[in-house]
């Protein structure tokens, strides 16, 4: 996946973090990228980390 640009902030930033806290991400896509190659970054990302959306 081309990306610039890949941060994870999660309630563990504020010290809050649990082991049913939500994962947010916050991508920042090379220019060229479309939103189906969006789409194939979040289906990688629920599969890898075993979550579907």
């Amino acid at each position: 996946m081309g990306k610039r640009d890949l941060v994870r902030a999660v309630a563990a930033a504020r010290g809050e973090e649990r082991l049913d806290s939500d994962l947010n991400f916050l991508v920042e896509p090379e220019p060229d990228r479309s939103l189906p190659d969006l789409i194939g970054l979040e289906n990688d990302l629920a599969d890898a980390l075993g979550r579907a959306w």
